[in-house]
């Protein structure tokens, strides 16, 4: 595998230690021919290692002297989209599996691991911001509907891309106890409420114009979108970056 510096989003120090080895072994049940880009920072300098796979099977090598942040990408053969998921790359063995990487599951390293536990325990339901007509919005307001929480922003086109689906599956849950709660990274009023008059969205927007310092983006460590979350009635995280039919097909089995 050829491995090249290459600029990515700088992460915090977190577990400092002398080099020590990294194993990911993956597996995309639904994914043939693809090609399967890992990018991490090592040393105050920014890596990329690269993967071909014709069963939806990759493995990865190397070596980090502490926990970094990572991105694996997914570029499917002959498809000019791509899919990625942001993880902890940790020393040790790491296990990356699910039908694609947007239901990819990550294990295998502690901060993983409890960052795994913590997504399946609680949804943060303190968080409160302004909406469209400047009134405050609490998250908790919602606790009892399924609720998915959505990131994004006028400037951000595939999160543009994802609204029709978005809205597609609104409009057919939207009497069966699910709502959707949209938070902008945007820092212009006039382009965030345009956006949401283009794409038609009637659901409820809240946005404090921090641009990617939105309060509730740092909390919940918004780092790309689009991204979302469906939260449960119970408050609980039961999904992740459902986008395109996953989100229809996940609402179906919930309300079938």
């Amino acid at each position: 595998m050829k491995r090249i510096l290459l600029a990515m989003l700088a992460t915090s120090p977190l577990l400092v230690a002398a080099q020590q080895a990294f194993t990911i072994k993956g597996k995309f049940s639904a994914v043939t021919k693809a090609t399967i880009f890992l990018y991490y920072e090592k040393q105050q300098q920014h890596f990329s290692d690269s993967a071909k796979t014709t069963d939806g099977s990759f493995n990865f090598t190397g070596t980090v002297d502490q926990a970094e942040k990572a991105m694996l990408v997914v570029k499917l053969a002959g498809q000019a989209s791509i899919d990625g998921v942001e993880f902890y790359l940790e020393p040790g063995n790491i296990s990356i599996k699910g039908p694609d990487v947007k239901k990819a599951v990550i294990t295998g390293g502690k901060i993983q691991d409890d960052l795994n536990l913590l997504w399946k325990q609680t949804a943060h339901l303190k968080f409160e911001q302004e909406d469209i007509n400047r009134q405050s919005l609490k998250l908790s307001s919602l606790k009892g509907k399924y609720v998915l929480l959505d990131f994004w922003a006028s400037w951000c086109g595939p999160c543009r891309a994802e609204n029709p689906n978005v809205l597609k599956a609104y409009n057919k849950f939207k009497d069966r106890r699910f709502e959707i709660l949209a938070v902008s990274l945007d820092n212009n009023k006039e382009r965030w409420l345009s956006a949401i008059n283009q794409d038609g969205m009637p659901w409820i927007h809240v946005s404090d114009l921090k641009g990617w310092k939105n309060e509730v983006a740092v909390q919940y460590d918004i780092r790309s979108i689009p991204q979302n979350l469906l939260i449960g009635p119970d408050g609980v995280i039961i999904a992740k970056n459902l986008r395109g039919e996953t989100l229809e097909e996940k609402l179906n089995e919930i309300f079938r």
